[in-house]
């Protein structure tokens, strides 16, 4: 029932007081500490709970202190340190939490210590090693971290040391070997590395060694309390070998060849990964850069050793696209008049109106014809550009060679604007007729789902047409 306050009434002379398995619950009066006179105080296996900082630390002739079993919390008092007097401390199966007061170091009379299953934080302090009358040290089953402290062998009477099911890393301190007394010894359950001590071996009445679920390697000793196997603990060692035969670990030699040849795999692997991963890095960031480049202007190469060329070049070309280097529209475009800054020569820039219907699949198709066509009165095309423009829309254009004297319209009607007149002779007109005839059946021929769309562009006497527009021929046609 209810641990009441009127505990504060029994005589100040009282020296033993157990309440153990009584079935208590919520928290302890503070005034049981006004019992100065008390040595023994056993509140096990109950369902006391809160913090006891408040009133352990006053009980200064306190011998045993049995607290197991409740659900205390908080951390574990700094007063504790101040007892003296103590030689038991059960504190296990709680919920204490924090860091161990490294003033238990100066309980110089305690032999036993349990703060098993907590959750107690932190490492080891070193100063447990002051205890020299320790004979049992349980700290199994909470958060300990850190090494295990090497001076532990101080405490030369210690018979039982529980430090299972924590996080402790390093090595099992060889100078356990120096605890002659020692009866019990649990490791398990940690992430201990390096071999098994051999020191141990010497330990005459070590009876129980659990040193299972860690990670240590090498070869099992053969003497001592390694030669009976229901003694020892090792499974979950996956580096362990040797051993005697009862043990059912692998042979070292097999454990040796296999590293042996882990050993050298890695030297061999490592590099050849090594080199392949920067080859790969640069590779990823060549592509990128292609690719990001692609992503702004892809350009289509048509055999010709010229320069690529980007919408910004084709807008400084062109006077940004002035209206006065206008010299053609076509269906699906206009062509411009440039000279490329870098390439020292004019050209003709054929910028497609992608708001047409088609206009853009147009582009496609005459890219793909204009690149294979080899026929000397065609224009021949330099190269295309499908980028963005400055308002971030598409743009699409074909660059070709310029030709100069105008277009074919204007020859035959006589429409030039100077004052003196230019017209073809009647040997000029036919050469013309000619020239125009061969490259449709050209087309024609070689291009059978190819039609022209609107007037060839034409150059000098001898007759150059360039595309306003080439598409597929209607399945109908």
């Amino acid at each position: 029932g209810l641990l009441l306050t009127s505990i504060g009434n029994l005589s100040i002379k009282l020296q033993q007081l157990n309440l153990g398995q009584n079935n208590l619950f919520r928290t302890v009066p503070p005034t049981i500490g006004k019992y100065r006179n008390l040595f023994k105080l056993t509140l096990s296996y109950n369902n006391l709970t809160g913090t006891i900082e408040k009133w352990v630390g006053t009980l200064k002739n306190l011998q045993g202190l049995y607290l197991e079993g409740n659900t205390f919390v908080g951390s574990i008092p700094n007063s504790l340190g101040n007892l003296n007097k103590l030689t038991s401390l059960y504190l296990s199966k709680n919920q204490f939490d924090g860091l161990m007061p490294a003033n238990l170091g100066n309980l110089s009379q305690l032999t036993q210590l349990d703060l098993s299953y907590n959750n107690i934080q932190g490492n080891i302090p070193l100063q447990i090693s002051r205890l020299k009358q320790l004979m049992e040290l349980h700290l199994s089953s909470n958060k300990r971290t850190g090494e295990i402290p090497s001076n532990l062998d101080q405490c030369d009477n210690l018979i039982t040391i529980q430090i299972d099911q924590n996080m402790l890393i390093g090595e099992i301190p060889t100078s356990f070997g120096n605890l002659i007394a020692l009866n019990v010894l649990n490791l398990s359950q940690n992430n201990l590395s390096g071999t098994v001590p051999a020191t141990l071996s010497d330990l005459q009445l070590l009876s129980k060694l659990d040193l299972s679920h860690n990670h240590l390697h090498g070869e099992i000793p053969r003497n001592g309390v390694y030669i009976n196997a229901t003694c020892i603990y090792l499974e979950g060692n996956w580096g362990l070998c040797g051993g005697v035969a009862d043990l059912q670990m692998p042979l070292c030699s097999a454990i040796s060849q296999r590293s042996e040849t882990e050993y050298y795999l890695v030297r061999i692997l490592v590099p050849i990964l090594g080199f392949t991963s920067l080859i790969m890095l640069a590779y990823i960031i060549i592509l990128g850069k292609n690719t990001s480049r692609r992503t702004y202007v892809s350009f289509l190469s048509f055999g010709k050793k010229f320069p690529r060329v980007s919408y910004s070049d084709l807008n400084r070309a062109t006077g940004n696209f002035s209206k006065a280097n206008i010299i053609g529209k076509g269906s699906y475009g206009t062509v411009y008049r440039g000279k490329l800054t870098q390439a020292k020569i004019q050209v003709a820039i054929n910028v497609f109106n992608l708001d047409m219907k088609c206009a853009d699949k147009s582009f496609v198709t005459e890219c793909e014809v204009l690149r294979s066509i080899r026929h000397r009165i065609l224009v021949p095309i330099l190269t295309a550009c499908s980028t963005i423009d400055n308002n971030g829309d598409a743009f699409k254009a074909l660059v070709y060679e310029f030709m100069p004297n105008g277009n074919l319209d204007t020859w035959l009607h006589n429409r030039f604007l100077g004052s003196s007149a230019k017209q073809l002779s009647l040997a000029q007109r036919a050469s013309v007729a000619v020239g125009i005839a061969d490259a449709l059946a050209y087309l024609h021929h070689h291009y059978q789902n190819l039609i022209r769309c609107r007037r060839p562009m034409t150059v000098g006497i001898g007759p150059k047409a360039v595309s306003k527009g080439l598409r597929r021929r209607p399945p109908s046609a």
